[in-house]
């Protein structure tokens, strides 16, 4: 992706609010989309990158998953598929595993996206994004390749091994999280970039529109994953 080239930033809820050059998103640490896809073949091995040194964004680490940042405009999946051709020349279905957050040690913080793409074709990888490729079992890069991988492709990778539960949304549910409650009222009967959408009422009553995937989000917890937001215990009687 050029420097450029327009990045869509987001609130704290996951909601599109402007867009930007990239450089100044990395500059400023801005919150914005990205997409991650584990690319898996049939024994049981991951596509790993080791990310070109020229790379803004942890240069020269591994990379457990192909994608990048959403681009003004795109949903998440238009995103997914166009970031793995370019990167790997893979053109193949993907299974959507859940999205999470993510908050890196250099103050980058971003809404991602995760995607499973099972493949045992030939890899083209972009020679500007990528220096080398290798395969590896998700038990090689725990037990030997933490220090060395970038912490938000980590994060994706525990979230399909530990396969957490999110919260339901049904009306009538409130979902907590330290800084936020959401009760949610209705579906909206529509869709952003194609993601359904949730009539809900904050703390203070007010109401807002909120995607399905933020509502039902992960964050790390430690070397675990966890829902963001969990659910509210129902009052028990007198």
């Amino acid at each position: 992706m050029s420097a450029t080239e327009l990045v869509q930033l987001v609130d704290d809820c996951n909601r599109p609010i402007a867009a930007l050059p990239r450089h100044l998103m990395r500059s400023h640490k801005l919150l914005h989309r990205a997409t991650y896809i584990l690319v898996l073949n049939d024994r049981g091995e991951l596509c790993v990158q080791h990310r070109a040194k020229t790379k803004d964004y942890c240069p020269g680490m591994l990379d457990l998953a192909a994608g990048g940042v959403v681009t003004v405009g795109e949903s998440y999946r238009f995103s997914a598929m166009r970031e793995l051709k370019e990167e790997l020349g893979i053109e193949a279905p993907l299974t959507e595993l859940g999205e999470f957050y993510t908050c890196g040690e250099d103050g980058g913080r971003a809404f991602g996206r995760l995607y499973l793409c099972h493949w045992n074709g030939n890899i083209r990888p972009q020679a500007e994004e990528i220096d080398a490729i290798e395969w590896l079992t998700p038990t090689e890069i725990l037990a030997t390749r933490i220090k060395s991988t970038t912490a938000d492709s980590l994060l994706a990778l525990r979230l399909w091994l530990q396969q957490p539960a999110p919260p339901p949304c049904l009306p009538g549910t409130t979902l907590l999280s330290p800084e936020q409650e959401w009760q949610l009222l209705a579906e909206a009967g529509t869709t952003l970039l194609d993601d359904p959408l949730w009539l809900v009422a904050g703390r203070d009553g007010k109401r807002h529109v909120l995607t399905e995937p933020f509502l039902r989000s992960f964050v790390a917890d430690g070397d675990r994953v966890r829902p963001r937001f969990r659910l509210q215990k129902a009052q028990q009687p007198a």
